[in-house]
């Protein structure tokens, strides 16, 4: 896909295939045209004409991203410009139902492809969601895996980088219904923010609840969204609720870890990056490494009754994050997971740290890929597909966006409750020779799926819908990684295959074989290729042109980096179970469940406050997680448990640090009588169950209105034998007389005994209230006198908290003081060792001085004796000279024949020895000098 119009089709040309597309450029369009009629006439061959081009999708096919590739063009100086190819395909259908054989390593050059989208109709993308509607639905999300890219000056994003009508936040849709034609399905935005550049991370999809997961990789969160109607339901915050308290499945324990939220207020760095934007992801905006979140996965639980939510968080590559490297385990990547409710919403008191994922090699140094995807089997396995960290060399440059061969394949177990690490698979035949150890095939490209098994002769096996694991990955078959040929042997095909292998689940190896972290072995094996070599290669570039020849341009473009995820359709329907009827809970121990104490959701409880508390434990403010213990104020990371007092490696079991009672659980804000159980407010006799408000003779049953024999049997009024019947033995006037003066009478002394009870009924009245008035008025010296009492004992502790953290600053101050007097000291210590040696080199100097004037003096001595000498010697040969042409001229006058001055013994001997008394001076070498 580099340097050319890279996948947009079969290159058509006039009897040479290697004709550069710039020499037309209507060239890409015409042959996305003619690619599509040609696709549409292969696929007629093989379905029903009501079908045609764009039938549903079948199980056993797959689906599989990629990016465009580019257009160069001339830019008028000699050079080319490169620009995304808005033809470029970048998804497509393979049908991979029926490969004609068994897998041997070979380059499948013949893969049906059809119905494919292209950069100009929805940019760049990555994840893919396949739903259960019959035929399916996909769904595709925006991704920035394949670089951000602007035009020419800077001022827009490229053409083809997000669609017409789609963003960085898009999710779209292939619908059935549409002939899998690409729609916008939904704009991801939190809180009506919409993402700015970073784009999303990848997409799930829940069937038990018919909805979706997106991961967004600038804010970190995950989006819940509904399936038929594209509306955001809710979110996930990793960074606040999946790390304030989770359960980590390594040994079963509530952890917490420091809280890392979003902030909303950044942006891409579009205008303001220090360097180039589109090469640098620091300005990208990606999310903090400890809350960025790529790779999703739904897994039903083994109850059948839910399920849950896996998802990956990428910590290996900071990416501009602060901080990054101060802690070792906040830099590897891990699989977190977080239950799914009865209504299909996050279940936040229910999340789990699965696993850390093990370093690349022995030198994490090499770490930096992300979890991109995963993918579940039947039997309770997972397999992680890792992909190259972030980076954008540029449209024409090599292997552009991703750090490529450091990505991996894992396999996962689930094990009684716990996933543990099972295999890895080999992706792609390149070993890493010639990039160091470790040697392994670590060449995925970021996707990962599960797809039917195959008969003998390479026909699907629908009752194994799980045998063969498909990933993408870069380098399956290269010429530093030949792939086995078709007709020549092994090993000696050299075609350029980036794109999609499968490999039977059985052809996994070890994490490090043995010889892959030593020297690069002589034979060129580290260890043997067995899953390669039993793998379907299949390069995702169209390899043959419409007549059925072989492309060589589109077999020898290095495609590295350029895949993108894959998702086959193998469904598998979800039995949704009746939930049973909730039965009885046995009696709850007394304490807090760790579950619900130990996580407190942010922003929405209160700390408990005696005066406004019910009198009675209400489930709204007592124990509730909304309403009694806050994360804010109760084991929180900022109150309680924080990294660098608790559980912190530099001040973690300390006395004053960590479980200290004045730190971790306070009388005052943690179970302690007079914040919790206060005798005025909760249980207390004179406002529960108060003599005078419930069940008291005097209010209740008053004797003056129930019950009372003056008033219910009232003799006067009620059977009285004056009045109820007459005495017939007193029928006279006298009698009458009697009976009304013995009845007045009685009358006289019943309204006294009334008079009297009513006297006694206030006196009562007024004891009782007195009484309540005293009870009120010592309730209200106890309640004085109680917050006396916690005011003295807040002092109390503010001081000793004071003064604890008074101690504390007192030491920290005396460990710097002490630390950096022993910096000092040791700058002294070498100061004065400096010193020493160098006064040692300027004593040892006069010495050696002397030592050299002495050597310069004996020198200037034997050169000026050398001189004399010369000089002497000199004038000894001038003299002799003279005396020579004096004796010449003296014989000349003569004219008497003289021999030779060179043979005349007078005149020699005196030479002899004036020549030898020379070389014994001089140090010559004549024997009788010497």
């Amino acid at each position: 896909m580099m340097g050319r119009s890279t996948g947009t089709l079969p290159s058509i040309f006039d009897g040479n295939s290697n004709e550069p597309d710039m020499q037309n450029p209507h060239r890409g369009a015409i042959r996305a045209v003619l690619f599509l009629c040609l696709v549409g006439i292969a696929n007629l061959a093989s379905v029903s004409p009501s079908h045609a081009q764009d039938r549903g999708m079948s199980p056993g096919e797959a689906y599989a991203t990629r990016f465009s590739g580019v257009l160069e063009e001339p830019d008028g100086s000699g050079n080319f410009k490169y620009t995304i190819d808005p033809n470029g395909i970048v998804g497509s259908f393979i049908d991979i139902r029926s490969p004609g054989g068994a897998p041997q390593g070979r380059h499948w050059l013949d893969e049906p492809q059809r119905s494919p989208v292209t950069a100009g109709e929805i940019g760049q993308i990555f994840g893919i969601a396949i739903d259960n509607a019959e035929p399916p639905n996909i769904y595709l999300t925006a991704s920035s895996a394949f670089g951000l890219h602007r035009n020419g000056d800077g001022t827009d994003w490229a053409p083809g980088m997000w669609g017409a009508e789609g963003g960085p936040g898009t999710v779209y849709r292939l619908s059935a219904e549409n002939d899998y034609r690409p729609e916008v399905f939904t704009v991801i935005a939190l809180e009506g923010r919409r993402n700015s550049g970073a784009a999303l991370g990848n997409i799930a999809f829940n069937e038990r609840h018919n909805q979706l997961f997106v991961s967004d990789l600038e804010t970190g969160m995950i989006f819940r969204i509904d399936a038929e109607s594209g509306e955001i339901a809710d979110h996930y915050d990793h960074g606040v609720d999946g790390r304030s308290a989770f359960v980590d499945a390594s040994d079963d324990r509530f952890v917490a870890l420091p809280v890392i939220e979003f902030e909303p207020e950044t942006r891409a760095r579009i205008t303001d990056c220090d360097t180039s934007f589109t090469e640098t992801p620091e300005c990208w905006n990606i999310a903090d490494y400890r809350r960025r979140v790529w790779g999703l996965g739904v897994f039903p639980q083994p109850d059948g009754r839910s399920d849950r939510l896996y998802y990956a968080v990428w910590s290996s590559d900071p990416i501009g994050s602060p901080g990054w490297g101060d802690d070792d385990e906040e830099t590897k990547n891990s699989v977190w997971s977080v239950g799914i409710d009865d209504d299909g919403g996050f279940d936040i008191r229910d999340v789990r740290r699965e696993f850390v994922v093990p370093d690349f090699g022995k030198d994490a140094t090499l770490n930096g890929a992300a979890i991109s995807d995963m993918a579940f089997s039947r039997d309770g396995t997972v397999v992680l597909a890792e992909r190259g960290g972030f980076r954008n060399l540029g449209l024409g440059a090599l292997r552009p966006f991703a750090a490529p061969h450091i990505s991996r394949a894992l396999q996962y177990k689930r094990r009684e409750g716990v996933w543990k690490f099972l295999a890895r698979f080999d992706v792609g035949f390149y070993d890493r020779q010639y990039e160091g150890p470790p040697y392994i095939r670590a060449n995925a490209a970021g996707g990962v799926s599960f797809g039917y098994a195959y008969t003998a002769n390479g026909r699907l096996d629908a009752s194994r819908p799980h045998a063969i694991l498909w990933a993408s990955g870069d380098a399956l078959c290269s010429p530093d990684g030949p792939c086995n040929h078709e007709t020549e042997g092994a090993r000696s095909n050299e075609d350029q295959v980036h794109g999609l292998q499968g490999t039977p689940r059985r052809y996994d190896t070890q994490l490090l074989p043995e010889g892959t972290t030593g020297a690069y072995p002589g034979d060129g094996i580290p260890y043997p290729a067995n899953g390669p070599d039993n793998s379907y290669l299949i390069d995702l570039d169209i390899n043959l042109d419409p007549f059925g020849r072989t492309d060589r341009n589109e077999i020898q473009s290095d495609d590295t980096t350029m895949s993108g995820d894959i998702e086959v359709f193998s469904p598998v329907r979800v039995v949704v179970q009746q939930q049973p009827q909730p039965q009885p809970q046995p009696p709850v121990e007394a304490g807090h469940d760790r579950q619900i104490s130990a996580f407190h959701r942010k922003y929405d409880s209160v700390q408990h406050d005696r005066t406004d508390s019910a009198p009675t434990h209400d489930g709204t403010t007592s124990h509730n997680r909304v309403g009694s213990h806050t994360r804010d104020a109760s084991h929180n990371r900022e109150g309680s448990h924080d990294r660098e007092l608790s559980h912190f490696r530099e001040g973690s079991h300390q006395r004053l640090q960590s479980h200290y009672r004045y730190g971790s659980h306070n009388r005052e804000d943690s179970h302690y009588r007079l914040w919790s159980h206060d005798r005025d407010l909760s249980h207390l006799r004179t406002r529960s169950h108060s003599r005078l408000d419930s069940h008291g003779r005097f209010g209740s049953h008053d004797i003056l209105r129930s019950h009372y024999r003056m008033f219910s049997h009232f003799r006067p009024q009620s059977h009285f034998r004056t009045l109820s019947q007459r005495d017939p033995f007193f029928d006279d006037e006298d009698g009458d007389d009697r009976h009304s003066r013995r009845d007045s009478r009685r009358e006289r002394e019943l309204e006294e005994e009334l008079e009297r009870e009513r006297d006694r009924q206030d006196e009562h009245s007024r004891r009782q209230s007195r009484r309540d008035r005293e009870r009120q008025e010592r309730r209200e010296r106890e309640r004085q006198e109680q917050l006396r009492i916690e005011r003295e004992d807040r002092e109390r502790r503010e001081r000793v908290e004071r003064e604890e953290r008074d101690r504390v600053e007192r030491a920290q101050r005396e460990e710097r003081r002490r630390r950096r007097e022993e910096r000092e000291r040791r700058e002294r210590e070498r100061q004065e060792q400096l010193e020493r040696e160098r006064q040692q080199q300027e004593q040892a100097a006069p010495e050696h001085r002397r030592r050299q004037s002495r050597r310069d003096e004996q020198e200037q001595r034997e050169r000026q004796e050398r001189e004399r000498l010369e000089r002497e010697l000199q004038e000894e040969l001038e003299r002799q000279r003279q005396q020579q042409q004096q004796q010449q001229q003296q014989q000349q006058q003569q004219g008497a024949h003289v021999a030779p001055w060179s043979h005349r013994k007078p005149g020699s001997h005196a030479i002899n020895r004036s020549t030898a008394h020379y070389r014994n001076n001089s140090g010559g070498g004549s024997s009788e000098g010497r």
